[in-house]
C-alpha cells in the first residue's frame, strides 16, 4: 500500500499489525516510513525509535529514522542515524542509499557519491541508487557521467518516475531545455501527483519563455519539498478573472531578490483603482513605502481587512503574463530622497567611474556555489584607470575588499547598510552595478540603473538563454558563462566592455 501511494490505508494496516503485535519492530519501522510520507514526523521519530528499542540491532530502523530527520532538515541527527545503519549492514544496498541521501542534503557530495556506489557494487541493479547518484554528480559539475546514471536508472527501471524527473533536471541546468521537458513530462505521466516534476518542469518551461505553461506548472511549488508555505486565509486568490472588489493582499514568499522583481505588479493593480496592501519583509519596507499608492505593513504585523490576496510570486499567473507582455518600465521603484543625499555626499570625494560591486549571495541558497564568485576574479577588471569601486557587500571582509582591487582603495559600504532603502540610495549615485546573480542585482535593474549581471552557466529562469538583454530590466545587461564553471571568459568580456564604457563616458581609458 505504501509503494502505491495509498498512505492512509497504510498507516491503518501498520496500526493494526502494532495492535496484534505490539512488540512487532518490523511493524513499529514501517509505520514510521508511511507517516513521514504523511509529513507527521514527530510521530514517524517516535514510531522508528520504538523499533530501534525492541531491536537495537535493526540497520533498515536508523536508516528510515535518518530519513525521516532528513525531511525535517536535522541533518546532523539524520547522518548519524544512517551511518549507524551502515555500520550495521555495510553490505545493505538500501541503507548506503538512505546515507547517501542524507549526505547530499548535507552538502557532503564525495561522502554521498561514495555511499551511492558502495550501494551499487552490493546491488548493481537498484535503479534508485543510479538515479541518486546522478542527481550529485550533476551537482558536481560531472554531468556526462550524471546522464549514464540516469540512463542506466531508467534502463533498468523504465516506469521510474523519479529517474525520468532526475534527468529532465540535469538535462535542463545543460540547457537542453526541449529534452529537459520531455524527460519531465514523462515523469509527470507516469506519476502525476509528483510535485518537484512539475515544479522543475515550471521552471525549464520559463527559462524557455513558455510562460503560460510555466506560470500553471510553477503553482506546484507549494507541494514539493521546502519550496514554500502558503497562507490559508478565508479571502480568495486573486487572479485577474476573479471580480471581487475591495483590498488585494500581496504578500511575500520567496526571497528579496524574488520581491524587488515582481512588485512591479503592485503600482499596475493600484493604477487599476483598487486599494493594495503590502505585506513587506523588514529589509525592503523602506524601500516598498516609496512606491506611490500602496500601503505597507511589515511581515508578520496584524492586517488591514482585505478581499483577496496573492502572493507577489503569483502575480506573474494572475495577470497571464507572456514574454512579450512582461511590464518592462524602469525604474519603478526609487530610493529615498533623503538616503541619496547621504549617499550623495559620502562619495563626494571619491573620483572617478563609479563602480559597485557584489560577488557573493546567501550562503543558504541552493544554487550558491555555481553562482557566487571569488572576489578575486573581480580584479582582472577592477584595475582598469578611472574607476572608483563601492563594494555593495553587507558582510564583505576587508581581506575580500582588498582582492576586489588590490592597488586602489575600495569603499566597504557594507557596515552602513542596514536595509535596502540604503542600498538603493547608494547605488543610485553610481554610473553602473556589476553583480553576480543577488538581490542586488533586482535593485540596480528595478531603480533603472546601468547593471552589468554575470549568470552561470545553469543560471535562473529568469534569465532565460542565450539572451545578453532581459525583458525584466531594460538597463540591465547579462554576461553568461560559456560552460559551467567558466568565469575566465566572463572576466575578459567584461574587461573589454568595461574598457569602453570608461571610454564612452570620457573619464578615462584603458
Amino acid at each position: 500500500l505504501e509503494k502505491l501511494d495509498r498512505f492512509d490505508e497504510a498507516l491503518a494496516a501498520c496500526t493494526e499489525a502494532v495492535r496484534l503485535k505490539p512488540d512487532y519492530a518490523v511493524a513499529h519501522s514501517n509505520r514510521g516510513v508511511v507517516l513521514q510520507k504523511l509529513d507527521r514526523f514527530d510521530e514517524a521519530i517516535a514510531a522508528c525509535n520504538t523499533a530501534i528499542t525492541l531491536e537495537p540491532d535493526y540497520a533498515e530502523a536508523y536508516s528510515n529514522l535518518g530519513i525521516v530527520l532528513e525531511k525535517i532538515d536535522r541533518l546532523d541527527e539524520a547522518i548519524a542515524a544512517c551511518t549507524k545503519a551502515v555500520r550495521l549492514k555495510p553490505d545493505h544496498a538500501e541503507v548506503n542509499t538512505n546515507l547517501g541521501a542524507v549526505l547530499e542534503k548535507a552538502d557532503r557530495f564525495a561522502e554521498a557519491i561514495a555511499a551511492y556506489n558502495l550501494a551499487i557494487q552490493h546491488k548493481p541493479d537498484l535503479a534508485a541508487a543510479h538515479s541518486n547518484l546522478g542527481l550529485v554528480l550533476d551537482k558536481v559539475g560531472r554531468t556526462d557521467e550524471a546522464l549514464a546514471a540516469h540512463d542506466t536508472a531508467i534502463k533498468l527501471k523504465p516506469g521510474y518516475a523519479e529517474a525520468h524527473a532526475n534527468l529532465g533536471t540535469t538535462l535542463g541546468g545543460l540547457g537542453r531545455l526541449k529534452e529537459a521537458m520531455a524527460a519531465l513530462s514523462t515523469a509527470i505521466r507516469l506519476k502525476p501527483d509528483l510535485a518537484w516534476s512539475h515544479w522543475n518542469l515550471s521552471l525549464v518551461s520559463l527559462k524557455a519563455g513558455l510562460f503560460p505553461e510555466g506560470w500553471d506548472e510553477y503553482e506546484w511549488r507549494w507541494l514539493a519539498v521546502g519550496l514554500g508555505q502558503w497562507r490559508h486565509y478565508a479571502q480568495p486568490q486573486w487572479s485577474e478573472d476573479i471580480s471581487i472588489s475591495g483590498p488585494i493582499l500581496l504578500w511575500p514568499e520567496q526571497g528579496l531578490g524574488d520581491c524587488i522583481q515582481l512588485v512591479r505588479y503592485a503600482p499596475l493593480l493600484a493604477q487599476s483603482g483598487r486599494k493594495v496592501i503590502l505585506e513587506a519583509p523588514a529589509a525592503l519596507k523602506r524601500l516598498f513605502e516609496t512606491i506611490p499608492g500602496i500601503t505597507i505593513v511589515s511581515e508578520g504585523d496584524p492586517l488591514p481587512d482585505f478581499s483577496v490576496h496573492s502572493p507577489l510570486v503569483g502575480l506573474p499567473r494572475a495577470f497571464q503574463t507572456t514574454l512579450e507582455t512582461i511590464p518592462g518600465n524602469v525604474p519603478y521603484l526609487q530610493a529615498p530622497s533623503d538616503v541619496v543625499a547621504h549617499w550623495r555626499d559620502q562619495l563626494a570625494d571619491r573620483p572617478g567611474i563609479k563602480i559597485g560591486v557584489t560577488w557573493r549571495g546567501s550562503a543558504n541558497h541552493k544554487r550558491d556555489r555555481m553562482r557566487s564568485m571569488n572576489p578575486a576574479w573581480f580584479s582582472r577588471f577592477l584595475d582598469i584607470p578611472g574607476l572608483s569601486i563601492v563594494s555593495l557587500e553587507k558582510d564583505a571582509r576587508d581581506e575580500e575588499c582588498s582582492t576586489l582591487a588590490p592597488h586602489r582603495s575600495v569603499l566597504n559600504a557594507g557596515p552602513q547598510l542596514s536595509d535596502m532603502a540604503d542600498t538603493a540610495g547608494l547605488i543610485a549615485n553610481l554610473d553602473l552595478v556589476i553583480a553576480v546573480d543577488t538581490s542586488v542585482c533586482h535593485l540596480a535593474g528595478a531603480l533603472g540603473v546601468p547593471t552589468w549581471t554575470l549568470v552561470d552557466f545553469g543560471s535562473d529562469w529568469r534569465w532565460l538563454t542565450d539572451r545578453e538583454d532581459t525583458p525584466w530590466y531594460p538597463t540591465m545587461r547579462l554576461f553568461r558563462q560559456p560552460r559551467q564553471g567558466d568565469w575566465s571568459s566572463v572576466v575578459e568580456r567584461v574587461r573589454t566592455e568595461l574598457c569602453a564604457f570608461v571610454a564612452q563616458i570620457g573619464r578615462a581609458s584603458c
